[in-house]
């Protein structure tokens, strides 16, 4: 199977969620590349494999001239013998040495910031990460709507309960089923103040 069309969906279990061609990622602690981010460009998995992996293979794209990656690309360049101006393209890696790039929109003047969290606890995982940081919390709405839209396991929501909640403006959307499946998504306030 191999899958290259941005917006294409590959589900795999140790990782939080579908994989998505284009999903934006970050290299994790396991990786030789850890610290970059980037994107998936092709997944290839079973009888097309090109390597001696176990699972699918991720191809993925990092730029180490973004400037979110100049920490992590003079590590990455130093310990691979890189040059720094390199763009690696097509990168393959595992599942399990990938993260969902979460992502940030700060506004200095805002005193207010939210987080987004998500939480799963099911037979098959029990996990919470956060997913976004912002000023906007119609934004992290929006954010929730689109990673539930890919979430393996909200893909059938018919049989689902799902219910919100707001109490001293923390907002919470829950979905939850008979076969001991829960889902909560929350959008919590933090104060911050900016030097």
């Amino acid at each position: 199977m191999i899958l290259n069309n941005l917006g294409q969906i590959y589900e795999y279990g140790p990782f939080r969620g579908s994989l998505r061609i284009g999903q934006e990622i970050v290299a994790n602690r396991i990786s030789p590349y850890m610290g970059l981010t980037g994107a998936i460009r092709q997944i290839i998995d079973g009888d097309d494999l090109e390597t001696d992996n176990p699972g699918p293979d991720i191809y993925c794209d990092f730029n180490l001239e973004a400037d979110e990656n100049l920490l992590a690309a003079s590590s990455v360049c130093e310990r691979l013998g890189l040059k720094k101006e390199a763009l690696l393209d097509s990168i393959i890696l595992s599942p399990d040495m990938l993260e969902p790039k979460m992502t940030f929109q700060i506004n200095p003047l805002a005193q207010q910031m939210y987080i987004l969290t998500y939480y799963v606890n099911c037979p098959a995982e029990n996990d919470d990460y956060m997913l976004h940081v912002s000023h906007d919390r119609e934004l992290l709405k929006l954010k929730m709507e689109e990673h539930s839209e890919y979430n393996r396991y909200l893909k059938d929501a018919s049989h689902l309960r799902t219910s919100e909640e707001e109490i001293d403006d923390v907002y919470r959307l829950f979905f939850e089923d008979d076969s001991a499946l829960y889902v909560c998504y929350s959008i919590i306030p933090v104060n911050y103040e900016w030097e």
